[in-house]
């Protein structure tokens, strides 16, 4: 599933960052990583459909920033929540 990902969206993504950090009192750069974590466990996940899901998405670069996870999965919200 391809979306498009603009600037505006990264950017708010980045406000969703600051936020997160801002309420657990930590630096940015901690939610990036523990972020940043997650998205490689998804990515060697065990589990042949989790890798495949993450292999059909596509990324600016060979892997998706934080930003870009977070806008990608605001999309796949939004599209699932309209298709119901």
């Amino acid at each position: 599933m391809e979306y498009q990902i603009t600037d505006e969206m990264l950017e708010h993504a980045r406000i969703i960052i600051r936020e997160i950090a801002r309420e657990y009192g930590v630096p940015e750069a901690e939610v990036r990583a523990d972020m940043q974590e997650a998205m490689q466990a998804g990515m060697n996940s065990p589990e042949p459909e989790v890798r495949k899901r993450w292999k059909e998405m596509t990324w600016r670069e060979d892997e998706p920033t934080v930003e870009e996870f977070i806008a990608w999965m605001t999309l796949t919200v939004e599209r699932r929540m309209s298709e119901t």
